[in-house]
């Protein structure tokens, strides 16, 4: 069981489609642990990520894998049977 940590970056209000899609992945995932983390209102997306992956580093050491998504992205691989989260970590490289 990998340890995820799933970066959404948000100006303003995350796309509800975008959640409920992220929620469903995360719901239809059983072999690994998922977290979310967000931050709101920062129109600069390349800060916000770089603060994100500071926090992966810093204050999720115990985490194996950290996936950003954009917050207006609709996630389509949410099914237990083609699920977003175990098809990268099948792929068992530092970066994809």
């Amino acid at each position: 069981m990998a340890k995820i940590l799933v970066s959404v970056p948000v100006l303003g209000r995350p796309n509800l489609r975008m959640m409920q899609s992220l929620y469903s992945a995360i719901n239809s995932c059983k072999e690994h642990d998922i977290t979310i983390y967000t931050s709101e209102n920062d129109s600069m997306i390349s800060r916000v990520r770089n603060v994100h992956i500071s926090t992966y580093i810093h204050d999720y050491k115990e985490y194996d894998y950290f996936i950003s998504i954009d917050s207006d992205l609709e996630i389509v691989n949410k099914f237990e049977s083609n699920n977003i989260f175990s098809k990268l970590v099948a792929h068992d490289v530092k970066f994809v």
